[in-house]
């Protein structure tokens, strides 16, 4: 009886295992890059890309399968038979560089800046099913790539379904999101002309390139500060202060997302962020960034009838290529947001500090009715 019931719930396990990793695999699109030191195109490091990080896209024909991603980078994936038949499972050797593989498999993979003159390779097709005109609907393909007849080779997995290919907007608000202790530096910025309207307060850490260890405060009239945008484009503010200050600050939201008030974390430099990831750019007094991390928290973005921004108000951090030390700032126009009203991790702030006052003020008196 106990090996009857031990086989039941062997077989009961079995097949639900067998159920998640069929749910898993069929849902899996994402690509992998294993480089090797001294390989050209992936630049010697392992990366992975999913829906959350990029656009997935894909060509057919001729033999031929294409996947494009486009991120923060774009990367192109081109798989082509010999003799231009459809790609089915199957190993695929001796491949030469696509286009240009008359008479033998045909394999590119560049990305990021860089590309093959010459390449050799293979590749193993794992899943191929195509649609209505020959759409790629599922693609699974492992290969090995060597660039100019380098030794070092990038090896990589580019998975495909277009049931997962795109990440919906909850997904990437998810990732963008900000948690609180983020957000620690950001809050004294809070206080930053908060009674004028309209103005930006910029102040860089020791080492930042683009605000540089000092603190500006820009307001009106002496400041010439103009803001455009709308809730597809983003926002963008421009400033000039005389002929010796000019700077412009873009905070732009996933393609996918409307501008809104809220936390938008990952960003990266715009107009280069991927669609979807937020978009930050602040440079100014003839200094910006090749490559940009941060994050801001709008407080206050509000649109006239004419769909242009009224209303704006910000916070931002940001990191100018990959240096620690950071540059903030804060830019109001318009804004009508007191301190009193800003977001819920300062609301939070002052409530523990209230909560805090409270118990030494009950302790204290706790103290004098014993004394």
């Amino acid at each position: 009886m106990k090996t009857a019931r031990f086989r039941f719930r062997l077989a009961l396990l079995t097949s639900l295992c067998c159920v998640f990793v069929i749910a898993t695999s069929a849902r899996a699109t994402s690509i992998v890059l294993d480089s090797q030191p001294g390989d050209f195109i992936g630049g010697g490091i392992s990366q992975t890309f999913t829906p959350i990080d990029g656009v997935f896209s894909t060509t057919t024909g001729n033999g031929h399968v294409g996947i494009t991603f486009h991120g923060n980078d774009f990367w192109d994936f081109d798989f082509a038979s010999a003799n231009g038949a459809p790609l089915v499972p199957g190993a695929y050797e001796g491949a030469i560089r696509y286009p240009f593989n008359d008479g033998h498999n045909g394999l590119d993979v560049s990305g990021a800046g860089r590309g093959s003159n010459t390449l050799t390779g293979r590749f193993d097709v794992l899943a191929a099913n195509y649609g209505t005109g020959g759409s790629v609907q599922q693609f699974s393909v492992n290969f090995e790539q060597h660039s100019e007849g380098a030794p070092p080779a990038l090896f990589g997995q580019v998975r495909y379904d277009i049931n997962d290919a795109t990440a919906t907007p909850q997904q990437i608000r998810a990732a963008t999101h900000i948690a609180p202790a983020d957000l620690a530096n950001l809050l004294p910025l809070t206080t930053k002309i908060a009674d004028a309207p309209t103005g930006v307060f910029l102040m860089g850490e020791p080492g930042d390139f683009i605000v540089g260890n000092q603190t500006l405060t820009f307001l009106p009239p002496d400041a010439r500060i103009s803001v455009t945008g709308t809730k597809s484009s983003g926002v963008h503010v421009f400033l000039t202060e005389g002929v010796s200050h000019f700077w412009s600050l873009d905070f732009v939201t996933p393609q996918s997302l409307d501008f809104a008030a809220g936390d938008w974390g990952s960003a990266t430099r715009f107009p280069f962020n991927s669609p979807t990831k937020p978009g930050l750019d602040i440079s100014g007094d003839g200094r910006g960034s090749n490559t940009l991390t941060g994050l801001f928290d709008v407080l206050q973005a509000d649109f006239g009838p004419d769909g242009t921004i009224a209303r704006f108000d910000a916070i931002f951090e940001q990191h100018s290529e990959g240096a620690p030390a950071a540059a903030f700032g804060r830019v109001r126009f318009n804004s009508t947001v007191s301190p009193v009203s800003e977001p819920s991790s300062i609301t939070l702030l002052g409530l523990g500090t209230f909560v805090i006052i409270i118990v030494r003020i009950a302790r204290r008196q706790q103290s004098i009715i014993r004394a």
